[in-house]
């Protein structure tokens, strides 16, 4: 799809209006492949979240029982 040729048949306000519709249906197409992909993303962040916090255990002289 050439945008060169929009721009030209149609004009500016035409090929501004399109860019505009085009992105706005782009984050509606974003937000509905997260939507889908939730419980993956979720799992991943959880996996994240317990590596940092087993790395941060690991390589710091904090100990869960001392008392500061």
């Amino acid at each position: 799809m050439g945008s060169k040729g929009y721009k030209k048949s149609y004009g500016k306000a035409a090929y501004k209006n399109k860019l505009q519709t085009s992105y706005l249906t782009d984050i509606k197409d974003f937000m509905w492949l997260l939507m889908q992909n939730l419980d993956v993303l979720m799992s991943a962040l959880m996996l994240v979240l317990v590596f940092y916090i087993f790395v941060r255990r690991k390589f710091s002289n904090w100990k869960p029982g001392k008392k500061s």
